[in-house]
C-alpha cells in the first residue's frame, strides 16, 4: 500500500511539472534545448591541430548566450575555458585564430547578422582577458543566418553555434603535428586523472 502511495505522489508531481512546461510553452516563454557537456581542452586540440595539405581546421562548438544579448552563460564560459587552454597548449600557440558566429532563421535576418557579429567579438575578448591569449591571434565575423548547417531545419537551436577556425602556418610537419597532438591529449588525461585523485581524496572540498 506505501508503494502504491509513493507512485501515486510521484505520478502527480511528474503530471504538474508537465503542465507548467506546458503552460510555459502557451505562454511563449522560451523553452531551451538540452546543452551538450563542454568539449574538453585535449579533445579541442586533437581536432584544431591542423597536418599537411591543410591550410585550416574547424570546430562548431555550442556556446550559449542570454537570450537576446552578448552576455556568456556559466556553460558558455566553461566550453570557452576549455578553448583557451587548447589555443594556449603548445601545439596551437601563437597560430591564427578564426571566430565565426552563426545564428537560425528565428528572428529579422539584419538583427540576426549584427548580434552574432557581437557575439563573436564577446568571445574573442573573453579568450583574451580571462584565458592570457594575444589578441593580434584572432580575426572575427558574424554571418547570422547566411551559414546554415547542411540538412537541419533552418529554425533548428543547433545552427546557433560559434565556429573556431586554426589556420595551419606554411610547412607543418604532419608526423610532428601527430606526434605533439598525442602529447597533448595524454597531457589532458594526466591532469583529469590528477584531478580525480585530488576530489576523491579526504582533503576534497565540494
Amino acid at each position: 500500500m506505501h508503494m502504491h502511495w509513493q507512485k501515486g505522489r510521484i505520478m502527480r508531481r511528474m503530471s504538474w511539472a508537465g503542465g507548467l512546461c506546458l503552460a510555459a510553452f502557451a505562454a511563449g516563454a522560451p523553452v531551451f534545448p538540452p546543452v551538450e557537456s563542454p568539449l574538453r581542452r585535449a579533445e579541442l586540440t586533437a581536432q584544431l591541430v591542423p597536418v599537411t595539405g591543410e591550410t585550416e581546421r574547424s570546430v562548431d562548438l555550442t556556446v550559449p548566450f542570454a537570450r537576446g544579448s552578448v552576455e556568456l552563460t556559466a556553460m558558455a564560459r566553461r566550453q570557452l575555458d576549455e578553448l583557451g587552454a587548447a589555443l594556449g597548449g603548445r601545439k596551437l600557440r601563437g597560430l591564427e585564430v578564426g571566430i565565426y558566429g552563426h545564428t537560425d532563421v528565428t528572428g529579422p535576418a539584419a538583427y540576426n547578422l549584427a548580434l552574432s557579429k557581437r557575439r563573436a567579438l564577446a568571445v574573442v575578448t573573453y579568450l583574451v582577458e580571462y584565458s592570457g591569449l594575444d589578441r593580434a591571434r584572432f580575426r572575427h565575423e558574424g554571418y547570422g543566418e547566411e551559414r546554415l548547417l547542411e540538412g537541419v531545419a533552418p529554425r533548428s537551436p543547433r545552427h546557433r553555434r560559434v565556429e573556431v577556425v586554426v589556420f595551419a602556418p606554411e610547412g607543418v610537419d604532419a608526423v610532428a603535428s601527430g606526434m605533439e597532438a598525442g602529447m597533448e591529449n595524454r597531457e589532458g588525461s594526466d591532469d583529469r586523472s590528477r584531478e580525480g585523485r585530488r576530489e576523491s581524496g579526504p582533503q576534497a572540498i565540494q
